[in-house]
C-alpha cells in the first residue's frame, strides 16, 4: 500500500462530491472497494470485512446514526418492495432482515450493524449499476440521495483508518 494508491482514493472521493447522486453512489462504492483491495486478505469479501475493523467503533456507532442512514430505514414503502423492472428481483426478506438489524444492532453491537448497512448499500448499488435506478425518478433519487450520504461519510471513515 502506497501513499500514492490512498492520494488517488482521496481524490476519487473528493470527485464525488460534484456529482449527482446517481453517479457518486457508483464512485464512492469503487472507491471503498479500492481501500479494501489494500488489505492483505485473499477474498474479497474478507479485504472489506478487514477494512471495517480498521474504523474505531465509536466512529461507527456515529456512522450509524447519520440522517441518510435514518432516511434509509424510514422508505415508506421499505427498500426492496417496489418492482421496477420485470427483469429486476426483488429480496423482501433480506432487506427486512437488515433494515431490522441496523435498528435493532446500531448501539448494541456497531459491527453487526454495519454489516447489515453494508448490504443494504451494496444492493442500491448493485440495482444502480444493473439499470434498475435512474437519475431522475423520485422514490430512485430519495434512495441514492441517502445512499450517497452513507457512503460518503463511510468512505472518509475508511480513509481515515490509513491515517495518511
Amino acid at each position: 500500500m502506497g501513499d500514492r494508491d490512498i492520494n488517488s482514493i482521496r481524490k476519487q472521493i473528493e470527485s464525488s462530491e460534484s456529482q449527482n447522486d446517481y453517479s457518486a453512489v457508483n464512485t464512492l462504492w469503487l472507491a471503498l472497494l479500492r481501500m479494501a483491495n489494500l488489505m492483505p486478505e485473499n477474498a474479497e469479501h474478507k479485504r472489506i470485512v478487514a477494512l471495517v475493523d480498521k474504523i474505531q467503533v465509536d466512529s461507527i456507532r456515529g456512522l450509524l446514526h447519520d440522517p441518510g442512514v435514518d432516511r434509509l430505514l424510514e422508505l415508506d414503502p421499505p427498500i426492496e418492495t417496489i418492482l421496477t423492472s420485470p427483469h429486476e428481483r426483488l429480496e423482501r426478506e433480506a432487506a427486512a432482515k437488515e433494515l431490522n438489524e441496523i435498528r435493532t444492532f446500531r448501539d448494541s453491537d456497531p459491527h453487526q450493524a454495519l454489516v447489515s448497512l453494508g448490504s443494504v448499500l451494496k444492493r442500491i448499488r448493485n440495482k444502480r449499476e444493473h439499470g434498475f435506478k435512474s437519475p431522475n425518478g423520485p422514490r430512485d433519487l430519495e434512495v441514492l440521495g441517502a445512499a450517497r450520504s452513507v457512503l460518503l461519510r463511510l468512505a472518509w471513515l475508511a480513509m481515515e483508518s490509513f491515517k495518511v
